[in-house]
């Protein structure tokens, strides 16, 4: 086995020299270095310099100012690196990233605005695409220019090489420009403001509108008044409506018309109580603004507003005391009557009483009589006071009217509830008569049988 392999190593020696002369040895050393060094980072950066060299080789590729391995796993991230970046380059460091500079290589120029290929710093007309250039300085445009170094001119009308400020005929008519009429209006177009327009020669404000139609041929600010009211259609804030022509406050309504030209929040006044009718509560009705109460009745008429609730409380308690006195009046006569009936029968007893117990019976009527004579006083005091009290309220219900049905309704529940409650009353008190009266007639009877019990003893 290592025989072998000897003789292999020896033809191998043998015949080496043969390859290496014959170019065989040398191409395979060739691609081994050539695959060697595809596999090194820098193999294309370090071989080549030009970009057409580089991108001769397949495995190369041009990128910006260097030549880079296409398969370079770590180039393809410094390029995704470097487009993430781009967005911040400033190639000609002017302060403009060149994603936004119009000329990202010229550090003079970031924009051209009209377009025409002129940066605007250089462009003399940088809104104008067709023109960039004023070599002569006087505002027109080279391309446009008839005389683009010549200040002085820019036209030539009749194209005879003559400027037409220089040229007396600049329109070639046989008639000299100071004697041209180009609008026939009898005045030469030197002198004339309007040379093509035969309405018009003058313009005396220069506001551009001639003297014939300006309404206002000495304002510069003022040519038309569409109203007729004397007030340019500038100033005129109503330049349609004859009658107005200011509105001080702004709110859309003439200062001659509003009657609160300072008020924004006013402007009409219906019943002329100096209070506009967004403000009053009643404006048609010049003796009233207020209701400060809310119900519908104004402050000037309405005696009791911001309190309409007790007005109402005092008037059913007015009303009740009323009637209370009407009651109360008739229960004291009733009980007068009453006690006059028992202040006889009690005479009549101690009449007979003489005759027999003068002494009992004298006691017994008179604690009867002063029994029924309390209660007469105590009846007529109450009905004095009653009536002292009520006639007082009375007279104050009849100072402060109802206010509304509501209230009228609830003073009637009122007063009706006080008349079932002494209507109670009132059966009260005929009751105790009518116990009273039994009371006497039981004593009437007690002392008659005693009288005849003491006539049979005699």
């Amino acid at each position: 086995m290592r025989s072998n392999l000897l003789e292999i190593v020896i033809v191998i020696l043998l015949i080496s020299p043969f390859l290496i002369s014959s170019g065989v040895l040398s191409s395979f050393e060739f691609a081994d270095t050539k695959f060697s060094n595809a596999k090194d980072d820098d193999y294309c950066e370090d071989t080549y310099d030009d970009e057409d060299g580089c991108n001769a080789d397949s495995q190369c590729e041009w990128d910006d100012d260097e030549c880079d391995e296409i398969d370079d796993d770590s180039d393809d991230s410094d390029d995704s690196d470097s487009d993430e970046d781009q967005s911040d380059v400033d190639s000609d460091g002017d302060g403009v990233t060149d994603e936004q500079d119009d000329f990202p290589y010229d550090s003079t120029e970031t924009t051209d605005s009209d377009g025409d290929g002129v940066g605007d710093n250089a462009d003399e007309f940088p809104y104008d695409p067709n023109e960039s250039n004023d070599s002569d300085g006087d505002g027109v445009g080279d391309n446009s220019d008839a005389f683009p170094n010549d200040s002085n001119e820019s036209k030539d009308s009749d194209g005879d090489g003559i400027g037409d400020n220089a040229d007396n005929d600049d329109d070639d008519d046989g008639i000299e420009d100071h004697q041209d009429d180009s609008d026939g209006d009898g005045v030469s177009d030197e002198q004339d403001d309007f040379p093509n327009d035969s309405n018009e020669t003058t313009d005396s404000d220069e506001d551009g509108v001639g003297d014939n139609t300006d309404a206002f041929p000495n304002d510069p600010n003022e040519s038309k008044d569409s109203d007729g009211d004397g007030v340019g259609d500038n100033t005129d804030a109503f330049p349609n409506d004859p009658n107005e022509s200011q509105d001080s406050d702004d709110d859309g309504v003439g200062d001659n018309t509003d009657a609160f030209p300072n008020d924004p929040n006013e402007s009409q006044d219906s019943d002329d109580d100096g209070v506009g009718d967004n403000t009053d509560a009643f404006p048609n009705d010049p003796s009233e603004s207020q209701d400060s109460d809310g119900d519908g009745i104004g402050d000037n008429a309405d005696t009791v507003h911001g309190d309409s609730g007790n007005s109402d409380a005092s008037d059913s308690s007015d009303s009740s005391d009323s009637s209370d006195s009407s009651d109360s009046s008739d229960s004291s006569d009733s009980s007068d009557s009453s006690d006059s009936s028992d202040s006889s029968d009690s005479s009549d007893s101690s009449d007979f009483s003489d005759s027999s117990d003068s002494s009992d019976s004298s006691d017994f009527s008179d604690s009867s009589d002063s029994s029924d004579s309390s209660d007469s006083s105590d009846s007529s005091d109450s009905s004095d006071s009653s009536d002292s009290s009520d006639s007082s309220d009375s007279s104050e219900s009849t100072l402060i009217p109802s206010q509304t049905n509501s209230n009228n309704q609830q003073i009637n529940d009122e007063i009706q509830a006080n008349n079932d409650e002494f209507t109670f009353l009132n059966l009260t008190v005929t009751e105790v008569l009518l116990v009273a009266i039994v009371c006497c007639l039981s004593v009437i009877i007690f002392l008659l049988s005693k009288s005849t019990n003491s006539k049979d003893g005699v």
